[in-house]
């Protein structure tokens, strides 16, 4: 069976020669291994492919949907919680520096656009009705590098994504001398938490395994985070 994973989503889910590489494919690959009654590819794919994936019952699951159930009504179910991610808006400093403190979210960023990761829901309600209402402007770009690099540019005055990502992704665009240095961005405040999860297709018929894989899936990876194998994994992408 085949696995879809964000191919743009370092360092939690991305692509290496077209090999999906990453904290949640790493993580899957070790439940899958101790799953031998299951043959289990994972296939990086572009974020918003994988949904449609999803959605039309071509796809039997995608690595790391967060639980969106009104949303996204075409996943169910999700699988045990497998990470928590802390959601944070950064700024660039010239911006940063203007904002009224103390800082509420979203609030103190109306006027301002903010780039978001395209397919991404974070944010929260308040967020949103204030982008719907034309509050707060968004622009969405592929990845969190392509982000970055419009927030330095100032085409962006923030960008809110999870904060592990953006800060593995500066360090890349570093080391890569695509920047010289990250004394521009601000971490503004966290505004989040989210839980990354497996998520299967709620269309089943095309899937008769799906139900004794979900059991058995959920069972050893709770297994594996209680033996400290995942923490282990994230463990390596902090260094």
């Amino acid at each position: 069976m085949i696995i879809y994973s964000d191919d743009g989503y370092p360092p939690f889910s991305y692509s290496v020669k077209g090999k999906a590489a990453g904290i949640y494919p790493d993580i899957v690959r070790e439940v899958a291994n101790a799953m031998p009654e299951f043959e289990v590819t994972i296939k990086p794919i572009p974020w918003r492919r994988g949904l449609m994936l999803l959605e039309n019952g071509q796809g039997f699951a995608l690595l790391p949907p967060y639980s969106f159930p009104k949303k996204r009504p075409y996943i169910a179910p999700y699988s045990q919680p497998i990470l928590a991610e802390a959601v944070v808006v950064y700024c660039h400093q010239q911006v940063s520096e203007k904002l009224s403190k103390p800082l509420d979210w979203p609030s103190s960023f109306e006027g301002l656009r903010i780039g978001i990761n395209s397919g991404y829901g974070l944010g929260g309600k308040a967020f949103w009705k204030m982008v719907q209402d034309g509050k707060i402007k968004i622009r969405e770009a592929k990845d969190t590098k392509a982000n970055l690099l419009m927030l330095e540019a100032r085409r962006n005055d923030c960008y809110l994504h999870v904060d592990l990502s953006v800060k593995w992704v500066m360090k890349q665009i570093i080391v890569q001398g695509e920047l010289n240095n990250a004394s521009w961005l601000v971490a503004a405040m966290e505004v989040d938490s989210q839980q990354g999860y497996l998520g299967y297709t709620a269309i089943a018929e095309n899937y008769p395994y799906k139900q004794a894989f979900i059991e058995r899936f959920n069972q050893v990876l709770l297994k594996q985070q209680q033996n400290g194998v995942v923490e282990k994994i994230v463990g390596t992408y902090l260094n």
